[in-house]
């Protein structure tokens, strides 16, 4: 479980989504730029993936959050 750079939210929260993520030399994770399963370059810059869950918006700086390193 690592904490979250910063505050990431989403528009719609009917599904799970995986979020690819760069885990940062403090430790933390921080989104990458992501447009759907359509924009598949993202994940060449990514070395992880974080889940949020169906019915959540918005996952807080702070916040632990589980990392699938890639």
């Amino acid at each position: 479980m690592l904490p979250m750079e910063v505050d990431y939210r989403r528009k719609k929260a009917k599904r799970q989504s995986w979020i690819p993520v760069v885990i940062t030399e403090k430790g933390t994770v921080q989104p990458i730029e992501y447009h759907g399963s359509a924009h598949i370059a993202s994940y060449s810059y990514a070395n992880g993936m974080i889940a949020v869950p169906i019915g959540k918006m918005e996952v807080k700086k702070g916040e632990l959050v589980h990392v699938r390193q890639i």
